[in-house]
């Protein structure tokens, strides 16, 4: 995948690269790297994942409000 392949991506998905930074756990400008430079294997099947399955982007949220709740609470 290349980086015009994943704007892409997250613009089908509706997700700003900072909403995508933040399912992931990861910086902006990790993700503006990504969309720059070069995608990680890892992020690229996260990226096909998500475009297969747009539901699962919720889930992302969840989980990830999950832990923010456990690191708060």
């Amino acid at each position: 995948m290349s980086p015009d392949d994943l704007k892409q991506a997250l613009r089908t998905l509706g997700l700003t690269q900072e909403a995508f930074g933040e399912l992931l756990f990861s910086a902006r400008r990790t993700v503006t790297y990504w969309t720059a430079e070069a995608v990680p294997g890892p992020v690229e099947a996260i990226a096909r994942l998500l475009l297969a399955r747009p539901e699962l982007v919720e889930v992302m949220r969840e989980i990830r409000e999950h832990s923010h709740e456990r690191k708060v609470g």
